[in-house]
């Protein structure tokens, strides 16, 4: 994944031997110095950059799943969030900074950094496939989702409330 400035290059990535769990790694796009930013442990997916370029998201998985961070910094990973009542898994981050919306239960949730609460966005009845996807300006967000009758694209124009309460289904 290329950094929102372009500066860097992230990827998970495996030890020598292939047995250890996946690394999160950074290398300036330029050239230099491959940085491991976690240990291996832990299953990882779903890595993404925030807004501002500080720090990645990747969803460990497993049966006590949850979003973890790692800081181009040096600061150990942390935890972005962990919902337990939903099967949190891979997100995107908006363009905001503030919410990271990610699929939980084959559903559609966003989780906002400020108030710390995750909201459904997504009908429960359908499946989401990815996470979502935002335009160039911003403002507008798709993802695909679907049901028996087959798959959709869905779109959603002034995505980003100011409070992720805000949120009404599509």
């Amino acid at each position: 994944r290329w950094s929102p400035d372009g500066a860097f290059l992230a990827a998970l990535g495996r030890d020598r031997d292939f047995g250890a769990n996946p690394a999160v790694f950074v290398v300036p796009a330029a050239g230099g110095t491959l940085q491991q930013l976690t240990p291996f442990v832990e299953d990882k997916n779903g890595l993404e950059w925030h807004p501002n370029g500080d720090r990645l998201t990747y969803h460990v998985r497993g049966s006590q799943g949850h979003t973890q961070q790692a800081f181009l910094d040096g600061r150990p990973p942390s935890t972005l969030f962990d919902a337990p009542d939903i099967w949190d898994g891979t997100g995107a981050w908006a363009p905001d900074g503030h919410r990271f919306f990610f699929i939980g239960d084959g559903t559609l949730y966003a989780y906002d950094e400020t108030s710390g609460e995750s909201v459904l966005v997504e009908d429960p009845d359908f499946t989401v496939k990815n996470p979502p996807r935002w335009s160039r300006d911003g403002k507008t967000m798709v993802w695909l989702r679907s049901k028996v009758s087959g798959t959709q694209s869905w779109m959603m124009e002034h995505a980003l409330p100011t409070t992720a309460t805000q949120f009404s289904m599509p």
